[in-house]
């Protein structure tokens, strides 16, 4: 029992240092050195989750920079747009324990940490539920579709693959 609680103990600890070093190489990627810890070691947590099949880090990475490119070229908030790229689907994280959509849980998150509300707007407005009340968060809205819409970035679900063929049977 002893060794097996020390193994446990031991994966425990270089799972933490796992999600904290990709929690830093996000922060990097988004250009934030001095972000929360408690926020990076979340943040970090996005290399074991996907959506439809896409690597949320992956997609999280592509929307950065693609919302950098965006805002270089509209004259926006450069810095405010990748951090609301890098926060905007952070809310996936914990969809398992909270009931509510992903954007509205990462809008709630950055509140915790006591960011910026025009930051706040830029990542909950990511769907378009809710208004968006900056140019940036136009730009995370239109960075997020084209990181979720180009071609091999997401799988379909068997459900929607058979519905899909269906729809192909139909027509022919």
């Amino acid at each position: 029992p002893g060794s097996i609680e020390e193994s446990v103990r031991k994966a425990k600890n270089e799972i933490s240092q796992e999600i904290k070093k990709n929690g830093q190489i996000l922060a990097d990627e988004a250009g934030w050195p001095d972000m929360d810890i408690g926020l990076m070691k979340l943040v970090g947590k996005m290399k074991y989750r996907t959506s439809y099949g896409q690597s949320l880090m992956s997609h999280t990475i592509e929307v950065i920079r693609l919302a950098e490119v965006l805002a270089t070229e509209l004259g926006a908030d450069i810095q405010l747009a990748k951090r609301a790229a890098l926060l905007h689907d952070v809310g996936k994280v914990l969809t398992h324990k909270v009931d509510s959509p992903h954007h509205h849980i990462s809008g709630q998150i950055a509140r915790k940490y006591l960011l910026d509300e025009k930051l706040v707007n830029a990542i909950e407005a990511h769907h378009l539920d809710i208004e968006p009340q900056c140019i940036e968060a136009v730009i995370i809205y239109l960075a997020d579709a084209i990181s979720g819409a180009r071609p091999g970035a997401r799988k379909d679900s068997y459900e929607q693959y058979i519905q899909r063929i269906e729809g192909i049977e139909s027509a022919a």
